[in-house]
């Protein structure tokens, strides 16, 4: 007799339930990982579960493809991806609590650079069978909705309800729950990608009315622009993302967020310049050429504009305040303060 599970839309579960292709275990192994909870040590079948750290590197990585949906959340700490493909390439911020989604069928050649702090990161990839996918996608069809057919792709993508799901997958493979529950969790993990996810597949109506952005489209203009601040980002771009026409995007993007697309991405920059102002070693030049800003002298301007003071006076601050004591520090013992603020 099979068994039913309800969430939000009710999918039914096989007695024969998906399993995760033997692809995914060699694209996980491809990674040069330090495992600390597997799915398979658990027995699960019904997917794939692989929590590990890993350090940055530049070496080239190549993982193979995998029929299964890939999933990744980032648990701790901070790196830059960087995923070449066809004379290109392309950059991503991945923080703690940070997704990134690779479709079926797509291997991946990438680098892994070190974020401000330069340590290890800690991540979790979950592989989604490629049957469990095609049966949630099959059951919105079932019901009039049709799916889109574009892949479920996105790089660093803030969505917290992925992000949680994940994680507690983790933790139960780590103490061994029974499959059961891998089931359920991979089924609700499934369904909201496809229904309700950042980069859903299945068309919402807008319920708040023609003046502001679908919530989905927004948060996904969002990504791309925290992902992608340091490149040439387009309003072209920008408005495709958001599924708009130029003409609308930013009178609608400012209704919903307050401010333009090119004030807040001048915001994201400025303030991942003062990180790496703060945490590594790198020139001015070359944070301003990593943010995104065309000529250093436009990025110390606009660093002044913002925080009051230029980025080489951010970080002679920062240096004079952790100073040992009984060498002279210039300024008051509120400089620091004012520099933060």
């Amino acid at each position: 007799m099979s068994e039913s599970l309800s969430i939000d839309t009710p999918v039914r579960i096989r007695p024969r339930m998906a399993r995760f292709s033997p692809a995914s275990v060699r694209a996980v192994e491809s990674i040069e990982r330090q495992v600390i909870a597997s799915s398979v040590a658990a027995g699960w079948t019904s997917v794939l579960v692989d929590h590990h750290t890993v350090r940055p590197e530049r070496n080239l990585v190549e993982v193979p493809a995998t029929p299964d949906q890939t999933v990744v959340v980032v648990v701790r700490g901070c790196q830059e991806i960087e995923v070449l493909g066809r004379g290109s390439a392309r950059r991503a911020i991945y923080r703690a609590g940070t997704s990134g989604l690779t479709p079926p069928g797509v291997a991946e050649r990438l680098r892994r650079l070190p974020g401000p702090d330069g340590g290890p990161v800690e991540k979790v990839n979950v592989y989604l069978p490629a049957q469990l996918m095609a049966e949630v996608a099959d059951h919105y069809r079932a019901t009039g909705v049709r799916p889109r057919a574009d892949p479920l792709s996105s790089s660093a993508c803030q969505d917290r309800t992925t992000a949680d799901t994940v994680v507690a997958l983790a933790r139960a493979a780590a103490v061994g729950t029974a499959d059961l529950y891998a089931q359920a969790g991979a089924l609700w993990l499934a369904t909201h990608l496809i229904s309700s996810g950042p980069h859903s597949l299945v068309a919402n109506r807008d319920r708040r009315g023609p003046g502001r952005l679908l919530q989905r489209r927004l948060q996904a203009v969002l990504d791309l622009m925290e992902s992608h601040y340091g490149d040439d980002l387009t309003l072209k771009r920008l408005a495709a993302e958001a599924s708009v026409s130029e003409f609308h995007f930013v009178r609608l993007f400012r209704k919903s967020t307050g401010n333009t697309p090119h004030a807040h991405l001048v915001h994201l920059r400025l303030e991942a310049a003062r990180t790496m102002l703060a945490e590594t070693d790198l020139s001015v030049g070359q944070i301003s050429a990593r943010c995104g800003f065309s000529r250093a002298n436009h990025f110390s301007t606009a660093f002044k504009a913002r925080f009051g003071c230029t980025p080489t006076q951010f970080r002679a601050g920062l240096a004079a305040a952790v100073r040992p004591a009984g060498i002279d520090t210039v300024g008051s013992p509120g400089a620091l303060s004012e520099f933060l603020r």
